[in-house]
């Protein structure tokens, strides 16, 4: 489970899966070395929020004048979903990412492990209507993450006492923190580029976000 929080967007909650490859297992059983990806399928129990001055802007720059109708609508579906007209809504986002992981003390120190990734975040848009709905009812605005770093500890490693088995459970709980640098001059709405229909002056503005957050995870290493 994740949280986070930008210039552009806040309250990006929600869960999803990591699976990880330790390449180190090969040769060393006192490091972990290796691959890493992030999979989130849905969009979440939550709304995904976008700051009010960036609605605000986004409502002043836009235009739709060189696009054709099925563009046109798209780029509506988001305007209309950004102010939360009737019937339209912007649900939670889906990611996924990619990266490698270390950790020089996997049992020792809070088990602490760098996570460096690479990925893609898909803000789902939507004016109430099935998935199947047609091509400009429901949408995703995809845009590039250039960079993650995530710190993992295991916290029960800081202050487990000789007898290991009686919270032996508590090994497999982690937390995390992380700060992403967010793409949003490249952002497409289903293909369609964000500089298609908006100005250079947003673009320039609304280059790109940093997030910061957090999460809980269940997991092994």
């Amino acid at each position: 489970m994740y949280s986070s929080i930008g210039k552009i967007s806040q309250g990006g909650r929600g869960c999803y899966l990591s699976l990880g490859l330790n390449l180190a297992r090969f040769f060393s059983k006192k490091i972990v070395l290796g691959v890493t990806f992030d999979l989130q399928p849905f969009s979440g129990l939550w709304n995904h929020k976008f700051k009010q001055n960036y609605i605000n802007d986004f409502n002043q720059h836009y235009s739709t004048t060189s696009l054709g109708t099925i563009d046109s609508g798209r780029v509506q579906t988001v305007y209309n979903s950004l102010n939360n007209n009737i019937n339209y809504d912007h649900f939670g986002n889906q990611h996924t990412s990619y990266g490698i992981m270390f950790s020089p003390y996997p049992t020792k120190y809070g088990g602490l492990m760098l996570i460096l990734k690479r990925g893609q975040i898909n803000y789902r848009v939507s004016n109430g209507g099935s998935l199947d709905s047609q091509e400009t009812d429901n949408l995703f605005i995809t845009v590039p993450i250039d960079y993650k770093f995530e710190l993992v500890c295991k916290p029960f490693y800081l202050f487990r006492q000789n007898n290991k088995r009686k919270y032996l459970w508590l090994n497999y709980f982690q937390v995390s923190a992380f700060f992403q640098k967010v793409s949003w001059k490249d952002a497409k709405i289903d293909g369609l580029a964000f500089n298609r229909f908006m100005s250079p002056t947003f673009q320039n503005k609304y280059s790109c976000d940093y997030h910061f957050g957090f999460t809980f995870r269940i997991g092994i290493y």
